[in-house]
């Protein structure tokens, strides 16, 4: 059963040069305005070499790549279909120690699952800009 909160799990708190923040961020159902203010501020930061790509799950079992979705359409469709949002979360070196991954999932009228993702590689000043943008948001750092 999924709660109705932002919630955070870390072992750390922000990082230095020697230490580095792992945790999964999950921003749930209740906070999806502010999720999607945090998805447009993220896609749109200047992280170096983010990937940013969308795909989705509809009748097998494989996600396709989406080549004609871009955010303004993900948006758009994540409003539309916001009481069947699966999952809007980050995870910061884990399960993978050099990558930050964001997801943003739900299910359309269609039942096809459509994704957006975006990675970047896990270092300070990307988590640093990853924060100010949660921070910004939420109000509350990512530690």
């Amino acid at each position: 059963m999924k709660t109705n909160k932002v919630y955070r799990v870390s072992t750390a708190s922000l990082p230095t040069q020697n230490t580095l923040l792992k945790a999964q961020i999950k921003i749930n159902k209740r906070s999806v305005k502010k999720a999607i203010e945090f998805i447009k501020q993220l896609f749109s930061s200047d992280i170096p070499s983010k990937n940013i790509f969308f795909d989705k799950l509809g009748g097998s079992f494989r996600r396709e790549p989406e080549p004609d979705m871009d955010l303004k359409k993900f948006i758009e469709l994540l409003e539309k279909n916001k009481s069947k949002i699966d999952t809007i979360g980050l995870q910061i070196g884990n399960p993978d120690p050099h990558k930050i991954v964001f997801v943003a999932s739900f299910e359309d009228e269609q039942s096809t699952i459509r994704f957006a993702w975006l990675n970047c590689v896990y270092n300070s000043p990307n988590l640093q800009v990853i924060n100010h943008i949660f921070k910004g948001v939420f109000g509350k750092d990512l530690s």
